[in-house]
């Protein structure tokens, strides 16, 4: 009786190993992407418009810069967002979550 339970599982383990299941798919990983802070300065309202800033002697920024870009991943999310900070000291940033909090 051992021997047939041995001979069974070896000619399973040879099954197998002949016709492997198809493996699946990995997973895509989310993209990562590192924002430092703080930004060293205020980027321009119109710095992303299509016609772009057309004040010459604009003092804001003209580049890109982490809190607009948080904003916009913040902004991206459709089902779940966990914000884990220790202080949130932009207004802009806390009325965004508010505003996200409120869309569900």
């Amino acid at each position: 009786q051992w021997y047939q339970r041995r001979v069974r599982l070896a000619f399973l383990a040879y099954k197998l190993s002949q016709n492997p299941k198809p493996s699946l798919p990995k997973p895509s990983s989310p993209p990562t992407e590192a924002l430092f802070f703080p930004d060293r300065g205020v980027q321009c309202p119109y710095y992303k418009t299509s016609r772009g800033c057309l004040n010459t002697s604009c003092e804001y920024l003209h580049e890109p810069l982490s809190l607009p870009r948080l904003c916009e991943i913040l902004r991206s999310a459709q089902r779940t967002l966990d914000v884990c900070m220790f202080v949130i000291s932009s207004p802009e940033l806390m009325s965004l979550l508010v505003e996200i909090k409120e869309r569900g």
